[in-house]
């Protein structure tokens, strides 16, 4: 059964609540797919996850809308992309 669930599944997006509130406290730069921003402490944040049948064009700009839309909300933000 699970595994006929997993066929349809083809794209999911993640975000945990203290995760986004931390956020909200940090400085307003992201690092995705594989770049990873490390503070002073040498911490890293997660913030969000994707799950995607492919990495494509589509999908990055889906994840970033999401992004955009319940995490970010209205904050300016710089990019860093490996």
């Amino acid at each position: 059964m699970a595994h006929h669930m997993w066929q349809h599944l083809s794209i999911f997006f993640l975000a945990f609540g203290p995760a986004i509130n931390a956020f909200h406290l940090c400085r307003p730069v992201i690092s995705i797919d594989a770049c990873h921003l490390r503070d002073a402490n040498n911490n890293i944040l997660p913030v969000s996850y994707a799950i995607v049948d492919e990495e494509t064009t589509h999908s990055w700009s889906w994840f970033l809308y999401q992004f955009r839309h319940f995490v970010a909300q209205d904050r300016q933000l710089s990019v860093i992309s490996d």
